[in-house]
């Protein structure tokens, strides 16, 4: 399971309060905001005695709080600046950590919650490594197609490989490792061989993709090639093709929880 959590639950398991209330909709949003103002005017009235008088205002009080709360939080923040967001799968390791204890071979699980600046691509466009959140084609839905479901257009977070009019292909070359000559598939731009610190471990030879693998792939205008750092573990570009520009939501910044992994992305 590949897509990017919107702090919602990646499968049919109870999310966690905080992961709920995160993703709280619209309509809910404003229903809750609608409660809190009948119960913040409906405590101060001015009839109460007056010891319980003062008791309904500092609970008036607290409700106005929330109010200014959630409308900062989900009326401003959350649609315009910042969404928070957890890692649900490897696909992006060890740049983000997201697995299962039990699958894959790993012993414990893990998960990062991540902050994405929704604003920076409001007034710019993606850059090389940027770690971006997107809305990624029907295509990338594999596990519905699998399942013969509907496929749905997922939230995803990868890395940027590729920008408009670049010529992107994957192709295995010979590296000597240990004075041993063997094959290692590495990511070419516009011809040279791109140096990737980031990447968990490099691409297994003989991976022969639908799209940059078999041939050269140029972007046209707008479109972005994806790739994720885990690249043995990733369902990315190579499999279901560019995103266009219109699609790409915002840049994954900050690490917040789990705290000893807090920090800025790169």
């Amino acid at each position: 399971m590949d897509y990017l959590a919107q702090l919602s639950t990646p499968s049919a398991t109870e999310a966690p309060p905080t992961e709920v209330l995160a993703n709280l909709s619209i309509g809910t949003i404003g229903l809750i905001v609608l409660i809190l103002s009948v119960m913040r005017f409906g405590l101060l009235k001015p009839t109460a005695p007056s010891k319980l008088n003062g008791m309904m205002r500092g609970a008036a009080e607290v409700c106005e709080s929330i109010l200014v709360a959630f409308a900062l939080v989900f009326m401003l923040i959350r649609p315009f600046l910042f969404q928070a967001y957890y890692i649900p799968s490897p696909s992006m390791e060890t740049t983000l950590l997201g697995h299962n204890a039990g699958e894959n071979g790993y012993t414990d699980s893990a998960s990062d919650h991540i902050f994405a600046n929704k604003l920076i691509y409001r007034y710019s466009d993606p850059e090389y490594k940027d770690i971006v959140v997107f809305r990624a084609p029907k295509e990338a839905d594999k596990e519905s197609i699998s399942l013969g479901k509907p496929p749905k257009e997922n939230n995803l977070i990868k890395r940027v490989i590729g920008k408009p009019g670049d010529t992107i292909q994957v192709k295995d070359v010979e590296t000597v490792i240990n004075g041993e000559h063997t094959l290692q598939a590495k990511v070419f731009r516009n011809g040279k061989a791109l140096d990737e610190p980031y990447i968990r471990e490099p691409m297994t030879a003989f991976q022969h993709t639908d799209f940059a693998t078999e041939a050269p792939l140029k972007l046209g205008a707008n479109e972005y090639f994806m790739m994720g750092d885990n690249r043995n573990m990733s369902s990315d570009s190579r499999y279901w093709g560019v995103v266009t520009r219109d699609r790409i939501i915002a840049k994954a910044s900050i690490i917040f929880m789990p705290f000893q992994r807090f920090g800025r992305l790169h």
